[in-house]
């Protein structure tokens, strides 16, 4: 229906370049202050934390982080695995994680350098562990704590 009414009005649609590639809205919140329009290369990365990193979830979290231009990996929590480098966990993304800081514990990490924060925490952890963080920390949650109201509901799914 939208080619008929394009077709009707003599020319293309086009879609406008700043809806093309537009940065991730979780991290919007960061970027917008400090982008610079005059030179992309003017972006200060967010400082992000990954709590869980040594687990399935945080893994692909720190894969796609890692090589995100907007992002710069502060702290990895990992408390089963923490004081190991994280190549040692995933020998594959030892590329990619060169020069990271090994994982730590929570309790260990310095919040004061970090401004926001992935949580792939098991779940029953994460609502304890995010009530302790700093205010100020944004949190991008991708546990199952906060999807349901009912924890009973979690276990019969």
């Amino acid at each position: 229906e939208m080619m008929r009414m394009v077709k009707t009005l003599g020319r293309k649609k086009k879609t406008p370049s700043h809806d093309l590639l537009r940065p991730p809205l979780l991290f919007s919140f960061h970027l917008q202050a400090t982008t610079s329009r005059a030179s992309p290369a003017a972006v200060t990365p967010a400082r992000v934390a990954v709590l869980g990193a040594s687990g399935y979830t945080g893994e692909e979290v720190v894969r796609l982080a890692a090589g995100h231009p907007g992002l710069d990996l502060v702290a990895l929590t990992g408390d089963s695995q923490a004081g190991k480098p994280y190549a040692e966990v995933y020998p594959h993304l030892e590329a990619v994680t060169r020069g990271l800081a090994p994982l730590t514990k929570i309790d260990d990490v310095d919040w004061n350098s970090v401004d926001a924060a992935f949580c792939c925490l098991p779940h029953a952890t994460t609502q304890e562990t995010l009530a302790k963080l700093p205010k100020n920390v944004k949190i991008v949650d991708l546990s199952a704590d906060f999807r349901l109201r009912n924890v009973e509901t979690y276990k019969e799914w």
